[in-house]
């Protein structure tokens, strides 16, 4: 597995995780998810409107289980159509900013 991490040295003496944990394997499986998360979060807070996060981590669960519900062919198609109705909301808020902005300065052109 890469390097998912970059640890600067601590100064400080180690964190018992002993009494957050039960064992390595959850404390590490624990701290890659909050990796991947974090990583998507951004995202994720973009588009709250379109997407569920427990459909997205129902079917996290399912892709590592290797029991989806699609095919990477059916999975492509509608990852393409929901990229094209992302673009498409956002040519028309770049078009009502734009309109926006000579709406003002026609409304202001003699002040």
């Amino acid at each position: 597995m890469a390097c998912i991490v970059s640890v600067s040295a601590q100064t400080n003496a180690p964190t018992d995780y002993s009494k957050i944990f039960k064992s390595d394997k959850e404390k590490n499986s624990y701290a890659v998810g909050m990796f991947e998360g974090g990583r998507l979060k951004p995202f994720l807070r973009e588009q709250s409107n379109e997407l569920d996060v427990n459909v997205i981590i129902k079917a996290f669960s399912d892709m590592l289980n290797d029991s989806m519900r699609l095919t990477e062919p059916q999975e492509r198609e509608i990852l393409s159509a929901f990229e094209t109705q992302l673009r498409a909301k956002q040519v028309a808020k770049q078009q009502a900013v734009a309109k926006a902005g000579v709406d003002f300065l026609a409304k202001n052109k003699n002040q």
